[in-house]
């Protein structure tokens, strides 16, 4: 399945480690503070507990959140200003 992983994050520590981490599971980075990729249902639950181990040290107003994209909705995304070329399990994603 595919998902953008979208966060809010008020210390720089925090973030970095949140971004990290979304790297390490594969995700790849389409604005500063969104990520987007494939991951399995196992990947999932191992990214959301490492995810949730992070949150434990955030502040009040600290949050991630986990959006699944499926096929229809992926071919639907689009994106105004600067053109970027993103891809999801090597498909190129289009944007109008």
């Amino acid at each position: 399945m595919q998902y953008i992983v979208i966060y809010d994050i008020t210390e720089n520590s925090l973030r970095y480690k949140v971004s990290d981490s979304l790297k390490d599971f594969g995700l790849e980075r389409i604005q500063f503070s969104a990520f987007s990729g494939s991951l399995t249902d196992k990947d999932l639950v191992r990214l959301e507990a490492v995810l949730r181990e992070h949150l434990i040290k955030r502040s009040e107003t600290d949050s991630i959140v986990i959006i699944p994209i499926c096929r229809t909705c992926r071919e639907k995304i689009q994106e105004l200003g600067e053109k970027r070329e993103i891809f999801l399990v090597n498909q190129p994603l289009l944007f109008a």
